[in-house]
């Protein structure tokens, strides 16, 4: 098993609803380079729109709170908004009061960053920013209203649906991809959670160079690769750092305009607001809280000795109850159906798809369509495929990987629903 963190975290990668424009602006075939995924991806989000009527007290209020008059610097402190004003489409959205946060505005100097964080996550191919079957799968997640707005099927003019409020599917399914990636980084920054109250991102982040140190002691004997060494270093040189800044040391300059201990405490924090669970006390502050279902979440996750069996036998159960949601699972024959609408989504031309990516696929769209009534685990579909291929062997195909999970699945035409 790999370890699991995310070592480039920047104050840039706060809201997920990013994800689902660089994943838009990605192809699935045709590679492209950093430079000009972010150029694409951006334009989409940055895009001048008029400010609705409904909205305009609103953005007023939010390019008050944040001070942003160095970005509309024509709009000044006090005056009433201009009649004729366009802004930036995200601006729009995260001045939205049902939006959980209104930070993480992309600007130029940081328009780079998100698609380092959606080729972690595995949505994009970190070798040449290509589409995956993970990415495939997010976008297939969305309404028909969210795929306009993502560029998906070309640009709205509107500015509806709004891509910073996540519906429960992509939430879910977006918790699932970032902890995939940064499992044991999460673990050692919830350890030991020290507060009952709210805290602050600072609060939060200035705990961070001992969960490096732990998590760098607790592989260190572990590493094999040269790439999990590296990733160890990483950990030492991140804790050094926050040591500099604890220390009045360091200015941070480096690390994109944020504290080092800012730079790793955000990805804890910010996307896990976006996915509801953790509260942000105040949309413009970085302040935070709790509830008792989020804090049982993250006890949960602390005491996982196997990330790869907590993702596939454990996580959607849990992640429903820390959202509220009373999830009951559905029977192997609903898994089955829903398996194979997902996979008809997922399928190459040569009829292939990745097996978690069609199970993700899968549950997202089930827990969606049910408001998170009901739900099954990527483990159960493992389960269900590996019957139903006993009893079909000549319809049903896929690959095993070592350990025993499904590297892929194909399945033919005349497979029975029975």
């Amino acid at each position: 098993m790999p370890l699991r963190w995310i070592p480039h975290s920047r104050v840039s990668m706060q809201r997920t609803g990013v994800l689902i424009a660089v994943t838009a602006a990605a192809q699935d075939a045709r590679p492209t380079s950093l430079e000009g995924i972010a150029r694409s991806y951006s334009s989409r989000i940055r895009r001048l729109v008029p400010v609705p009527d409904r909205a305009r007290d609103d953005f007023s209020r939010y390019l008050r709170d944040l001070r942003l008059w160095e970005r509309y610097p024509a709009f000044r402190a006090g005056d009433p908004l201009p009649t004729d004003a366009r802004i930036e489409l995200q601006d729009l959205w995260l001045s939205d009061p049902l939006t959980r946060s209104a930070t993480g505005a992309i600007t130029d100097q940081v328009i780079d960053e998100p698609p380092q964080l959606a080729a972690s996550m595995r949505l994009i191919r970190a070798s040449n920013f290509s589409r995956t079957d993970r990415g495939r799968a997010l976008l297939a997640l969305l309404s028909d209203g969210e795929r306009l707005v993502s560029g998906v099927d070309g640009l709205a003019d509107g500015a509806e649906p709004n891509l910073f409020r996540l519906s429960l599917g992509v939430s879910v399914f977006l918790a699932y991809a970032l902890l995939d990636a940064d499992f044991e980084f999460v673990q050692v920054a919830y350890d030991d959670w020290p507060w009952d109250g709210d805290f602050t991102r600072a609060k939060f982040a200035d705990r961070l160079n001992k969960a490096c140190r732990e998590l760098r002691q607790r592989w260190v004997r572990r590493a094999r690769s040269g790439s999990e060494r590296q990733l160890l270093t990483r950990l030492e040189e991140w804790a050094k750092e926050i040591d500099k800044v604890q220390n009045g040391r360091g200015s941070g300059k480096k690390w994109g305009g944020g504290r080092p201990p800012d730079q790793l405490a955000t990805l804890r924090l910010e996307p896990y607001v976006d996915f509801g669970l953790v509260t942000r006390v105040k949309r413009s502050a970085y302040r935070y809280r709790l509830n008792p279902l989020q804090r049982r979440f993250f006890d949960e996750l602390v005491v996982v000795e196997d990330p790869d069996s907590f993702l596939k036998e454990q996580y959607f159960a849990s992640v429903l109850s820390a959202l509220g949601h009373d999830p009951q699972p559905v029977e192997d024959d609903e898994i089955w159906r829903r398996f194979r609408g997902a996979y008809e989504a997922l399928k190459s031309a040569l009829g292939f798809a990745s097996f978690e990516e069609v199970a993700l696929l899968a549950i997202g769209q089930l827990v969606s369509e049910t408001a998170g009534s009901r739900y099954f685990e990527v483990g159960d579909g493992l389960r269900v495929m590996r019957e139903r291929q006993k009893n079909e062997p000549r319809r049903i195909r896929f690959g095993v990987r070592r350990g025993g999970g499904l590297t892929y699945v194909k399945i033919l035409e005349g497979a029975t629903d029975g």
